[in-house]
């Protein structure tokens, strides 16, 4: 005799079979019918194709041993065990999350809701849902936490320093201008990494930190992608070499020109980054050295793992690492 559709004896559900069955079979939703010893009866489509097997193949088949993993095969068998001998089970009328492995061996999260219906022997629904991309979200959320509580610890390090070794070299007005300065460059860098979180590009840092003095600027230099880390500090770097050459460089005079250049290198390092200045006043090396020096030198050193040369030459200043 054939079986009457476990839609149809659901409680408060007055279907026919028929009209159960279409309702099985047309559902968006990936549903498949088992029964007491937790063997397949009936799929619909969309089932068939989140599984990767046709309903034809799979009734009479046990649901642990074909879509379920080893190490869950157990848990199954037990929550159906205890639900016949019980009347309730954890895994039973609720959402639950689980490993399901396709027909071609590939395994992915789902959710699953097994809802029984009251036969005698009693049957069991399974609404499943493929969650993949919800978890993939999930991660990347995760990871975006993480990278944003890594890089405000990062950043506030880097502040701190700026405004203990300004507030040492500078006091008043003076200070409070050139810790200004040198916080909206860490913005400026910030705001890109902001565009595209895995990575600011190298040219933007430059032209964004040079941006009053496009006349007076040639910048030359590949694509390349800096990490949050190596722009932030490339835009200190830009920042303090802009400040000396409005001060005291090629950018205090009209007839003055900053060549800015950088290229991939064929060594170790994968880049080069040059600075020279030409047309300005001309230079003598400093008799103090301040935070500014510090940036060019020790913190450039050791974010890009290179020792920075910087060249006080009569014509115009010279700065280059790789």
């Amino acid at each position: 005799q054939p079986m009457q559709s476990p839609l149809s004896a659901a409680p408060g559900i007055r279907l026919s079979d028929t009209q159960a069955q279409a309702i099985l079979l047309a559902s968006p939703a990936a549903i498949f019918v088992m029964d007491a010893q937790g063997a397949f009866l009936d799929m619909n489509g969309a089932a068939e194709d989140m599984l990767g097997h046709s309903a034809a193949a799979l009734v009479g088949q046990s649901v642990a041993e074909t879509i379920l993993p080893e190490a869950a095969r157990d848990a199954h068998r037990y929550a159906f065990a205890e639900y016949l001998t019980q009347g309730e089970s954890p895994m039973i009328g609720q959402r639950v999350e689980v490993t399901i492995v396709r027909a071609n061996g590939a395994a992915f999260p789902a959710e699953i809701a097994i809802m029984p219906v009251p036969e005698t022997p009693p049957v069991f629904v399974v609404f499943v849902r493929d969650i993949s991309e919800q978890k993939q979200a999930e991660a990347h959320l995760v990871f975006l936490l993480n990278e944003l509580a890594h890089r405000s610890k990062n950043l506030l390090a880097v502040v701190q320093s700026i405004v203990n070794r300004t507030l040492r070299d500078h006091e008043g007005s003076a200070a409070r201008e050139i810790i200004t300065s040198r916080i909206a460059a860490l913005a400026r860098s910030h705001a890109s990494l902001a565009a595209d979180p895995s990575g600011a590009p190298l040219r933007k840092i430059v032209k964004d930190e040079l941006d009053g003095f496009s006349n007076l600027i040639v910048i030359e230099g590949p694509d390349i992608l800096l990490n949050a880390s190596a722009a932030q500090t490339l835009a200190l770097i830009v920042h303090e070499l802009a400040t000396n050459a409005v001060k005291y460089g090629a950018l205090s005079r009209t007839s003055g020109v900053v060549h800015v250049r950088w290229r991939e290198s064929a060594g170790p390092a994968p880049f080069v980054f040059e600075w020279f200045e030409s047309g300005g006043p001309e230079v003598t090396p400093p008799t103090r050295t301040g935070f500014g020096r510090t940036v060019l030198e020790k913190i450039a050193g050791a974010e890009f793992n290179t020792i920075p040369s910087i060249a006080f030459l009569p014509v115009g200043l010279v700065y280059r690492f790789e």
